[in-house]
């Protein structure tokens, strides 16, 4: 293998033998000479033995040599001991330091297996780091039939689903067990889930009968009348008060970004099914054909009173994707809508309404808040997330028939909730998926079941989870690990040359004030607290469609209820079950799951390398969202304000611009990144990384270097930076590559590693890259 790293290898020294011989002495077994021995081979005149004083002479001097025979052979026995002694004291001694110098412990050797078994180290991590990682995980890891995509995420996620199957699926779950009544519902609602007998006996009666609610399908011979204010209104009117969702446009409450102590409404673009990007496509685009056919399949299959032809019924399908195609040509792009200065556009109802005058806006209000305290009167402030699309959404309904906005709604609806009926509904989304992923398997019914059950239920079935799944060791390594990469990172602020220090004071005291969530909220351990949230929620286990629509609801009412009440920071944007991580501007707080703190991620008692190249960097991330091109403009406290100098903005901004032209360069599969649009993601992925190493360096300072994985031949150092590489193992189909590139903030995994990478000195020095290489360029981009 060509490469410039380097290793630490294992000794194959062998142990030198010491061969020691001993010559025979000549003695009789009872200690008299024999004619052999060797000292005495001479003739020997027998004396006389009249002659006593030559007898005893003779006498004396045998003696004498028998004495000092015996004592050299005592001296070389001693001598020949004492070698020995030494010999397997300096064997013992090799051996406890060779021993000593690598981590046996199960986490060890399972963290060892793992890294060392994604590696291909036939390739050069100097010319392709993501591979040389990567490349044995990805062999053995090949994407199913039916998947677009297969990652260390996904497999994760697969063992987590199987944790949940078989605490849904414990049939000895009965009303009477000892559960709060939140958690109980988790398995009447699960259970309803999977009931299908009744599913099929109730058919398409449920969704049937709240399209009837809204209106019927409507033929271009039957209506031809415009929409005005009142018939629009009364719509969007009847569509939110059956179904609670968004048409159009998509409502909701949250943290007011300049004030974050208080909640204010907000309001943004939707309306449409597909990707923004996909609607620059004409109709004999497959995926737009496909979906057309799928609109069309599904009006027919629910066997509508309308008495409509399937011609007729693909006319109107076609014509309302002509609509929801005008609504994307008003769409403000994603690239604008990266940063809180593009879409922080507050105004009030009746700002909105001199704006969009075909809305009733107040109107809309009051039926929206109706189950709540809440009064809405033309005063009420909204923010307007896009306000560009607000600006031109008049001039379009404007031009839009009555059936067509009456039609576009009813296939909404169809769209949004066939998926709750039988698995024949279900199955005519086939052509769809196949035009839009190129592949296509069906979810079996369990998997479908917990990801509904997590969606509307997830506070409650993550306390079933957490009590079966979650080590209480993890939250203190986890806890001191944050502690460790703030100061990293509060340390790489104070060694910036670019940024004045003022600024620097301010950014380290926001630093300071990031405040940390571990693992789960803790009021879902408390029976009483987790059924409080809960309250006024219940289910009839035997219909899944009236559970859906039930938790939708208390979901809806329960957020909307806040609206006049105080931010209340211990709410979390993601259940405890989701494999993730976040940073919430408004709130100036990291969150880290429960189901992200498991291996390969991260495990208590892992070695810190692999822990601070994995889980470490995950914390460097969130910490630097704080910190990138958005989040840089909140302050400690999660407003929305000016605090950095002009220079120091001038500053950020340039350096800015190196990662957006740097990743704009990058291409997968063919496909051109957008360096504008993954801007934020791409801050963070190389700020984290760095203050995640300073870390670990940091703490090798302070306890020493720590023993090596075994079987490997790495350094730790090397250890950390592969470890960082390998929690983005991923394969990936050309359609799931379009998709992301088009309307997802994070670059490909391939391009964080790379990007990261190539921007790393440390990287550089340790892997002895020559500058110049592929992961070593010239050029590199920092600002963190």
């Amino acid at each position: 293998m060509n490469s410039n790293r380097k290793r630490i290898s294992e000794s194959d020294d062998s142990t030198e033998d010491l061969i020691l011989k001993e010559e025979t002495q000549g003695f009789t077994p009872n200690g008299t000479l024999t004619a052999e021995t060797p000292y005495l081979n001479y003739v020997v005149e027998m004396p006389n033995r009249s002659d006593t004083s030559l007898w005893k002479h003779i006498n004396k001097c045998l003696v004498i040599v028998v004495l000092i025979l015996i004592s050299l052979s005592l001296l070389f026995i001693c001598l020949y001991m004492h070698a020995e002694h030494k010999l397997q004291t300096q064997q013992t001694k090799y051996k406890i330091v060779e021993q000593s110098k690598y981590c046996t412990t199960a986490s060890c050797v399972t963290a060892a297996a793992f890294l060392k078994t994604s590696l291909e180290e036939s390739i050069n991590p100097c010319d392709d780091f993501y591979l040389y990682s990567c490349g044995g995980w990805l062999q053995k890891h090949p994407i199913p039939d039916g998947k677009i995509v297969w990652a260390i995420e996904t497999v994760l996620n697969d063992e987590l689903e199987n944790k949940v199957k078989r605490i849904l699926e414990n049939s000895s779950i009965t009303e009477e067990t000892k559960l709060s009544k939140a958690e109980y519902n988790v398995y009447k609602f699960y259970r309803s889930c999977k009931d299908m007998k009744t599913i099929k006996n109730l058919g398409a009666t449920p969704l049937t009968t709240m399209m009837m609610n809204v209106g019927k399908f409507a033929t271009k011979q039957n209506n031809v009348e415009m929409l005005t204010k009142e018939s629009l209104t009364s719509l969007l009117s009847k569509y939110y008060q059956h179904t609670l969702s968004d048409a159009i446009f998509s409502p909701g409450v949250s943290i007011d970004d300049r004030n974050s102590t208080n909640y204010i409404l907000k309001m943004s673009q939707s309306g449409l099914a597909l990707s923004l990007f996909r609607y620059k496509e004409n109709k004999t685009d497959k995926v737009v054909n496909a979906y057309i056919k799928y609109l069309s399949a599904i009006a027919i299959k629910l066997g509508t009173k309308d008495n409509l032809s399937e011609v007729e019924i693909r006319e109107i399908a076609e014509e309302s994707y002509d609509f929801e195609h005008k609504l994307s040509e008003i769409f403000v792009p994603p690239e604008k809508l990266s940063t809180i200065e593009m879409t922080y556009n507050k105004k009030t109802l009746e700002e909105l309404t001199k704006m969009v005058p075909m809305i009733d806006w107040v109107q809309l209000g009051v039926i929206a808040f109706k189950d709540t305290d809440v009064q809405i009167t033309d005063a009420e402030p909204v923010v307007l997330i896009t306000l560009g699309y607000f600006e031109k959404l008049n001039d379009l309904l404007k031009k839009t028939s009555k059936r067509v906005f009456n039609n576009y709604l009813l296939f909404r609806m169809c769209y949004f909730y066939a998926s709750f009926l039988t698995q024949e509904y279900q199955d005519l989304s086939k052509g769809l998926l196949i035009a839009l992923n190129g592949v296509y398997s069906p979810t079996p019914r369990w998997k479908q079941c917990i990801s509904s059950t997590e969606a509307h239920m997830g506070m409650a079935l993550s306390a079933l989870f957490v009590k079966e799944h979650f080590s209480g060791g993890s939250y203190g390594e986890a806890n001191s690990m944050v502690k460790a990469v703030r100061e990293s990172f509060k340390e790489g602020l104070s060694n910036l040359d670019w940024m004045d220090k003022k600024t620097v004071s301010a950014a380290i005291s926001k630093a300071d004030s990031i405040t940390q969530k571990i693992g789960y909220p803790t009021y879902i351990m408390n029976a009483t607290a987790l059924d409080e949230s809960f309250k006024g929620l219940s289910y009839d286990k035997k219909t899944y469609f009236d559970n859906i629509m039930a938790a939708s609801a208390f979901g809806h009412h329960k957020a909307l209820k806040r609206l006049r009440e105080q931010v209340d920071r211990s709410l979390w944007a993601m259940t405890p079950m989701e494999i993730n991580a976040y940073y919430n501007p408004s709130g100036n707080e990291i969150v880290f799951t429960a189901a992200i703190m498991q291996p390969p991620y991260f495990k208590h008692d892992y070695p810190k390398a692999v822990n601070y190249g994995r889980m470490g960097s995950i914390i460097g991330h969130e910490m630097t969202h704080g910190f990138d091109n958005d989040g840089r403009l909140y302050d400690k406290d999660g407003n929305f304000r000016a605090w950095w100098s002009t220079s120091s903005e001038t500053a950020f901004n340039q350096r800015a611009k190196c990662f957006v032209q740097e990743y704009s360069n990058f291409t997968l599969q063919g496909i051109q990144m957008k360096g504008n649009t993954t801007l934020g993601e791409n801050i963070a992925d190389n700020g984290g990384l760095k203050a995640a190493y300073r870390a670990y360096k940091t703490w090798t300072k302070r306890n020493g270097e720590e023993q090596l994985l075994p079987g490997v031949g790495l350094t730790n150092d090397e250890v950390f930076f592969i470890s960082y590489a390998q929690s983005w193992c991923s394969g990936a189909l050309k359609s799931r590559i379009i998709r992301q590139v088009n309307q997802d903030p994070h670059s490909p995994a391939i391009e964080r590693v790379r990007g990261v990478i190539m921007n790393n000195k440390d990287f550089a020095d340790i892997f002895k890259c020559p500058l110049g290489s592929q992961m070593n360029p010239k050029r590199k981009c920092a600002i963190w």
